[in-house]
């Protein structure tokens, strides 16, 4: 219950943070917030590692889910701004993960060059699409 509430003021925290950045920046200014997803939301394989390191995690399913609690209450918390596109690639590292294609170091939550590509390929696509 604790660590909810921690979390919970984290979130409060950082809101208030974006709405005071985001009404600063004028409404016909195009903001794109993007969501970089942590390796366990991916797949097992980085969930499994990170439990080997001694990581545990409360609902796997919820995490792994599009829609994640945390991007989901952000967009609800950020639909006031018209301007801001708020962009998930979650999904697209979920298809692009594979055995022989990695998008993140073994037993570090951040992305390698094979996830830099994915990234990249969809930030280019989204944008542009966007336009």
């Amino acid at each position: 219950r604790q660590r909810q509430m921690c979390i919970r003021d984290s979130y409060e925290a950082w809101l208030s943070h974006m709405n005071s950045f985001l009404e600063t920046i004028p409404s016909d200014v195009p903001v794109y917030l993007v969501w970089i997803p942590h390796c366990s939301q991916v797949n097992d394989y980085y969930v499994n590692n990170l439990n080997s390191l001694g990581a545990t995690f409360e609902d796997k399913a919820l995490i792994q889910q599009a829609d994640y609690p945390f991007f989901a209450q952000a967009k609800k918390d950020l639909k006031a701004f018209t301007n801001v596109t708020q962009l998930n690639p979650l999904e697209t590292f979920q298809a692009n993960d594979s055995v022989d294609n990695r998008l993140y170091f073994a037993n570090d939550p951040h992305i390698n060059n094979n996830g830099n590509v994915v990234l990249s390929d969809f930030l280019q696509s989204k944008i542009l699409a966007h336009k």
